[in-house]
């Protein structure tokens, strides 16, 4: 059944965005079924192919209304529609709307162009658009958490195929269907949920249910290439690289169909894919000349000391070059540590041996290059820590679920004992996606901002809220605003923009002297980066506190980790000196 919206010229305005609807007969936008994971929606569709406009609006109305009520507008926003005319878009939902409203409900996106109508909608078998999500906010959504994890073996699936707990597992993007379809495998996957305590931390449950569920999908792949087709799909939430795994020459291919899948926690075994994939382009390049090369590649796998790659990148003499790579070629090594442990001798003796023919000494030579920094196994990009090593603290103390081979352990465990990083029952909890008040909580205490006994006009942050004295010390200092002049939006990820902006206000205001907005190098989705934070974020990125998502994009609106947002709060806070 089809419902057409053929409308006129109507004027669509909302506080972000006028834009007027105009259109050609029988041309009409393609709006999928919206997706969810908690606060954010992905919007996607496409254009017809004799379209001529580069830009569609995307509206989304509010429950209880229809296309052309002003009222009604949630959210409006224009976007670039790609050379196949295809168009994806994600946004936050707020827990109240701008007049301080529950958001509960369902929504109605519609989108249209310059030169085509407006989208038709298609309804479901119970009356309900495809075009369309239900949203619960997060106080809700972590309700059903808490019930999930007050759960025994005896009602655990009884629970979990409860009417409203499926509605709310849907909205925090569970992979139910995939679950159902597993059978027998079930039950794996339910005794990881019983086993698991979440604390009503829906981000955590979203991974460990969706991640164990996949871990049952591939279970039985014979190879990790097997393994990595059948979660092909399912990219976006493994945040594997398939552009790298897909670049693997044949006899790399034929390396890694050799190795044995062990099974793990999912997010571990991703890690694990991505190392074997690195040991087998380092161990089968067999020309010392070009393993520097094959390093490099996937050096955001390997934790290689700074000062040692600085050293190696700064030498002249050709003879210690050569011995250096000879060091790390034809090894096949096991682990990356193991390749870590020998590019670290490798170095080591070549300090030990004579002079650099080019002049910079035996052992000097580790701080010719600057400060070298790995990219990061993050979906933030590099991030670069300020020149020096970290000092060794003489507490040992560390998170259980951080090793000492995660990637940001040493910003979690400097943030640790300058006294802003803290977790649960020892757990820093690095893979949880960030809402924003607890990335402000981490900001306040990183750049020692003072505490403040201002009362707040937040109506979602209350006095008894643990990040109550903290959003109050950000918004006494001007760093933060809130996402509308009542909310300051409580249980929403916080966008990488939107960390931008408060990183860069927190800088001014501890006095720390920022780097200007100019570039003439710009991201390639510059147009999608707010105007309130581009100057934040092109600062950030000149000062080396932020880098790029892959292909030169910044992806303004997507969401970051603990973990993520631990290393750049550790490098902005080592400028406060």
């Amino acid at each position: 059944m089809r419902k057409s919206f053929k409308i006129g010229s109507v004027i669509l305005a909302s506080s972000l965005l006028c834009q007027t609807f105009a259109f050609a007969q029988n041309q009409s936008v393609t709006v999928n079924k919206p997706k969810t994971v908690g606060s954010k929606i992905t919007i996607s569709g496409v254009l017809p192919q004799s379209s001529a406009s580069e830009l569609v609006t995307i509206q989304v109305v509010s429950p209880g209304f229809e296309l052309g009520d002003m009222e009604g507008v949630y959210h409006i926003r224009e976007v670039e529609v790609a050379e196949d005319k295809s168009f994806t878009y994600d946004f936050l939902m707020t827990d109240v709307d701008f007049r301080g409203n529950s958001t509960v409900g369902r929504y109605t996106v519609f989108a249209g162009g310059k030169d085509v109508e407006v989208s038709e909608l298609t309804l479901t078998e119970d009356g309900d658009p495809v075009q369309s999500f239900y949203f619960v906010p997060s106080d809700e959504r972590k309700s059903v958490v808490q019930r999930i994890d007050d759960c025994t073996d005896a009602n655990i699936l009884e629970t979990l195929d409860d009417e409203d707990v499926k509605s709310t597992m849907t909205i925090l993007g569970i992979f139910q269907e995939e679950f159902a379809a597993l059978g027998e495998k079930q039950d794996k996957v339910l005794d990881v949920i019983v086993s698991k305590n979440f604390q009503m931390n829906e981000n955590l449950f979203y991974r460990t249910f969706n991640g164990a569920v996949l871990m049952q999908m591939i279970d039985g792949a014979q190879s990790y290439q097997e393994a990595l087709e059948i979660l092909r799909p399912y990219a976006d939430f493994s945040g594997f690289d398939y552009a790298r795994f897909d670049s693997l020459k044949e006899a790399e291919l034929t390396a890694l169909e050799k190795k044995n899948i062990t099974k793990t926690d999912f997010d571990e075994w991703i890690g694990e894919v991505e190392d074997q994939i690195a040991l087998v382009r380092i161990n089968t390049e067999k020309s010392y000349q070009n393993i520097w090369d094959a390093i490099t590649s996937v050096q955001d796998r390997l934790s290689l000391d700074e000062d040692d790659v600085a050293y190696f990148e700064a030498l002249k003499n050709q003879t210690k070059l050569v011995a250096i790579k000879k060091a790390l070629t034809n090894k096949n090594f096991a682990t990356i540590q193991a390749v870590n442990d020998a590019f670290e001798t490798a170095i080591a003796d070549s300090k030990k041996s004579t002079s650099d023919n080019g002049g910079n000494g035996g052992g000097g030579g580790g701080g010719g290059g600057g400060s070298y920094v790995s990219p990061s196994a993050s979906g933030l990009g590099a991030l670069v820590a300020p020149t020096g090593a970290k000092e060794q603290e003489e507490e040992v103390f560390s998170f259980s679920d951080v090793p000492e081979s995660h990637w940001a352990y040493q910003n979690i465990m400097s943030l640790y004992h300058k006294g802003a990083a803290s977790g649960a029952n020892g757990m820093f909890e690095p893979d949880s996606l960030l809402t924003r008040e607890a990335f402000v909580t981490l900001l306040v205490r990183g750049m020692k901002i003072p505490m403040t006994d201002e009362a707040i006009a937040f109506a979602d942050v209350n006095a008894e809220d643990w990040f109550q004295p903290y959003v109050a010390a950000a918004k006494a200092c001007h760093i933060v605003s809130g996402v509308s002049d009542s909310a300051f939006g409580v249980g929403q990820y916080i966008s990488r923009e939107d960390m931008a902006a408060m990183m860069y206000r927190a800088a001014v205001y501890c006095g720390i002297l920022v780097a200007d907005g100019e570039t003439d190098v710009m991201f390639s989705d510059d147009e999608q980066i707010a105007t309130y934070a581009r100057e934040a974020v092109y600062s950030m990125k000149n000062m080396g506190i932020i880098n790029g998502m892959g292909e030169n994009s910044y992806q303004p609106d997507g969401v970051s980790t603990k973990a993520q947002a631990a290393r750049i709060i550790d490098c902005l806070s080592d400028l406060l000196a």
